[in-house]
């Protein structure tokens, strides 16, 4: 009797394990909900706002990571009317949506502020500038991994409500190019890892008593002779 209800707790585990939505750093809230969306190369990005260049950010960030790591990219398309759409024209969409919300928790960074809103049909992104990248950010944190992918030829992603607005105004990270020669690659790299933690800043530590390391081609000398 013993040995079964051991059984019965390890298997109740692994589903709740399954079940979690592993999130970081953890959004202020996670609903998960019945149902899975399935993420393939037929997959559309709506998004309403042609002025807005921040959705557009997001939106590329999330294809150059799809084309690094599962090898295709989504089609992108501008639809001012996406609201009054039908739910078959919502179907296999990931839908930006301008936030319409004015207020929220001043004591927190607003400008992170963002809903995200899986479903089986859908996902539904409504947030503030920032809070359109750091809702996609969320959402590759949740994908499967690569071998996933090439086996099933989609990425299922957990149905569930997110909200989020980030706890702090500053979060940020220090690199030190002074002391430390760092390649160009690597600098571009670790800005890419900034993001997909949702840091917000980025301390680029460039001079010191050590030497001057940016070309301000004014004061040559600043390199010429700082430089040393």
């Amino acid at each position: 009797m013993r040995f079964i209800k051991t059984i019965c707790l390890l298997l109740l585990a692994s589903v709740s394990i399954g079940q979690e939505v592993n999130i970081i750093p953890r959004p202020v809230s996670i609903e998960l909900t019945d149902g899975k969306f399935n993420l393939n190369k037929n997959t559309v990005i709506l998004y309403n706002s042609p002025e807005s260049w921040v959705d557009l950010n997001a939106i590329n960030f999330f294809n150059s990571y799809l084309l690094k790591n599962y090898g295709f990219r989504l089609k992108v398309r501008l639809a001012s009317d996406v609201e009054k759409s039908t739910p078959r024209q919502q179907k296999n969409c990931i839908i930006f949506l301008r936030s319409i919300i004015e207020q929220v928790d001043t004591t927190r960074d607003e400008q992170s502020y963002y809903d995200l809103r899986i479903t089986n049909s859908n996902i539904t992104i409504i947030g503030r500038p920032a809070g359109n990248l750091f809702a996609m950010v969320s959402l590759i944190q949740m994908l499967p991994e690569k071998a996933y992918y090439l086996k099933n030829k989609q990425l299922e992603v957990k149905a569930a409500n997110i909200h989020d607005v980030a706890r702090f105004r500053y979060r940020g990270m220090h690199l030190d190019c002074s002391r430390h020669f760092w390649s160009v690659d690597f600098v571009k790299q670790y800005i890419d890892y900034l993001a997909l933690h949702k840091f917000n800043t980025f301390h680029w530590h460039l001079t010191d008593d050590q030497g001057w390391r940016i070309e301000i081609k004014k004061y040559p000398m600043l390199t010429s002779v700082g430089g040393w």
